[in-house]
């Protein structure tokens, strides 16, 4: 049995320097940072346009089609005139035949019954308002809140959907460090690129779920029997709030010389949740409570992975969300008709069932996608994974790699 990983192996320091604040212009002239999974030895700079030298005709590539909801907003207190800031999570449940939804909020002195006018993209404010109706009991800042008019008049079954009302007050939901880099550097924190750079070219609008009402009402449910999990943490139904962003990279062009190299392209589907920008608190990595994703794989897909690996072909999987998808569908001995909630959590020791290659970013530290690499890399008699991805990232520090969200990229093969 392997030994559990200590999570201050995966810590490293890291100027703020380093952390981009703005993406690559073009998407693929992100530097790539070329390793093997077979070759300690083996390190190549290339740029992110050159990936069709690097895979051969039969190699697979699964990417994270989900889409960035733009989900962040702004608006103003009623009471006290204080600001507030928030993030929607989705749809929650129906009450008295008025919408509700699932948010996260920030503000002094939150309680129920405040009434928040919302700003418009251009700081207005527009004809939405939210009253905050109870507290989610799943996490600290959680509320339900219904929506309103600018008449107090609340929104129906049937009205303006959530994404048309995001439309018109929703930002985009950048990671909090870059926010603070950007403020570091006397940058604004919202820029006119975000909304379209913080999405792949490949992302697809998802049929609108009611995961999030269903996991409030049982939540509610259960409440009197039996303690809530404070680690069952809220997710969008709709969509990520945060990017798969080693998707970030792709042009279109640069998807076609893919596939005129007959080097195929699937999609999966996983909701990047707020989880994904949770520290690893405990002493282990293998004792955290890892946060569950909703993810969907169709039935094609896995077939397609299975002959390729058949055939002795690659699976490169674009980024850690998709590479959790297909590793948790992998484990499952039938395939299952509808979505599916993950909370694996893969660290060294681990074995990899179908992916043998994934392209990805420079993650945080102390995160459990830099322990997720780290089993990737694997063990040699020499050099633990850990210590050999530390390695690379000291390496990419020393040849000025942008790290984080905008940043840079590394392709680990076989």
């Amino acid at each position: 049995m392997a030994s559990m990983l200590r999570t201050m192996e995966l810590d490293y320091d890291l100027p703020e320097s380093a952390i981009a604040t703005t993406p690559a212009e073009p998407r693929d002239s992100a530097r790539l940072m070329v390793v093997r999974r077979s070759d300690p030895s083996y390190l190549e700079h290339l740029r992110v346009r050159d990936l069709p030298h690097l895979l051969d005709a039969g190699d697979l590539m699964i990417v994270n089609a989900t889409k960035v909801i733009q989900a962040r907003f702004e608006g103003l207190r009623a009471d006290t005139g204080g600001g507030v800031e928030g993030l929607y999570l989705g749809p929650g449940p129906t009450i008295n035949n008025a919408r509700t939804w699932g948010v996260l909020l920030q503000g002094k002195r939150m309680k129920e019954g405040i009434c928040v006018t919302l700003f418009d993209a251009d700081d207005a404010p527009s004809r939405y308002k939210l009253r905050l109706l109870s507290k989610d009991p799943r996490e600290a800042g959680g509320w339900i809140v219904g929506i309103e008019h600018d008449n107090n008049t609340p929104l129906r079954d049937g009205d303006t959907n959530d994404a048309q009302i995001l439309e018109v007050i929703g930002r985009t939901p950048l990671p909090p460090y870059i926010v603070r880099a950007r403020k570091h550097t006397g940058q604004d924190e919202s820029q006119t690129y975000d909304k379209d750079r913080y999405q792949t070219v490949y992302a697809h609008e998802t049929a609108h779920e009611t995961a999030y009402e269903t996991a409030y009402e049982t939540a509610h449910e259960t409440q009197n029997t039996k303690p809530i999990d404070p680690h069952q943490n809220l997710q969008t139904a709709e969509g990520s709030v945060a990017a798969p962003t080693a998707g970030l990279h792709f042009t279109p062009e640069l998807l076609s010389r893919l596939a005129s190299q007959n080097i195929t392209r699937e999609e999966v589907t996983l909701h990047v949740g707020l989880g994904t920008f949770k520290s690893v608190e405990s002493e282990f990595v293998e004792q955290h409570n890892m946060h569950s994703e909703r993810c969907f794989m169709p039935a094609s897909v896995r077939t397609r992975i299975i002959a390729t690996r058949a055939a002795n072909h690659r699976v490169l999987c674009v980024g850690t969300t998709a590479a959790r998808t297909v590793e948790s569908y992998a484990r499952l001995p039938t395939h299952p008709a509808d979505w599916l909630d993950t909370s694996i959590l893969i660290t060294p020791g681990y074995q990899w069932q179908w992916t043998t290659c994934m392209l990805t970013n420079f993650h945080l530290p102390k995160s459990t996608l830099m322990a997720m690499i780290a089993s990737l890399l694997g063990n040699t008699p020499s050099e633990l994974g850990v210590d050999r991805l530390k390695r690379y990232y000291r390496t990419a520090l020393e040849h000025n790699y942008r790290f984080y969200s905008y940043g840079d990229a590394m392709c680990i093969l076989a």
